[in-house]
């Protein structure tokens, strides 16, 4: 399954923004991975084989953003070993815990790729990204 140049655009251009700095990845646990039902076709283009989600651009693309961090932490609403944050951003109180979260590991890039249109508190999370990004520039400023 190939990705379309505007979403290879995206991961490269976060994977830039991110280099060399602290990074909190939000929502990005499941991004690496593309629905399991996704097939492609065979090399003789007639039979159908199963993807192999680990091997495909977008994942190849998306691990490469953290590859190139000083330090990558993900927040995701998996309790899985790699996600180092459990939230789920749709359950009340959620950016009370987003804003201990971000004041806690102070990030200089919060990516937040295809995870807020599924929240229901989106509008909050953004302003509260914001927020703290804001901060950050004022603290740069006046360091």
């Amino acid at each position: 399954m190939e990705i379309s140049n505007k979403l290879e655009d995206r991961l490269v251009y976060a994977r830039s923004v991110a280099k060399g700095k602290r990074t909190l990845d939000i929502g990005g646990r499941g991004m690496p991975t593309p629905p399991e039902n996704v097939r492609l076709l065979g090399p003789d283009s007639l039979s159908l084989k199963k993807a192999d989600p680990s091997q495909s651009t977008f994942a190849k693309l998306y691990r490469s953003i953290g590859q190139g961090t000083s330090e990558y932490r993900v927040l995701d609403d998996r309790n899985e070993p790699d996600v180092h944050y459990t939230l789920n951003l749709s359950q009340k109180g959620c950016i009370e815990k987003l804003r201990l979260i971000i004041s806690d590991y102070r990030p200089e890039v919060i990516i937040c790729m295809e995870t807020l249109e599924h929240c229901n508190y989106h509008f909050e999370a953004m302003n509260e990204m914001a927020r703290t990004m804001g901060a950050s520039d004022n603290r740069s400023q006046s360091d």
